[in-house]
């Protein structure tokens, strides 16, 4: 399981078990011929959803349009 969500008292509650996909991260290096590479983590991935979960966690919690 990735993520955990539940009512807990007069609250609500959110764990995952990994917050690299909340975060933003490049990573940039270079070669032994001084090539620079990129690589792109979490958020900054094209294609992926993290952003919209991330938003649907905060909504859930504030009950946002409840």
């Amino acid at each position: 399981t990735q993520g955990l969500a539940l009512d807990y008292g007069k609250g609500r509650v959110v764990m995952t078990g990994d917050a690299a996909m909340f975060s933003a991260q490049v990573l940039r290096s270079t070669d032994a011929q001084s090539r620079l590479s990129e690589t792109r983590m979490g958020m900054n991935v094209a294609g992926n959803d993290n952003q919209r979960f991330l938003l649907n966690i905060m909504r859930w919690l504030t009950r946002f349009g409840e």
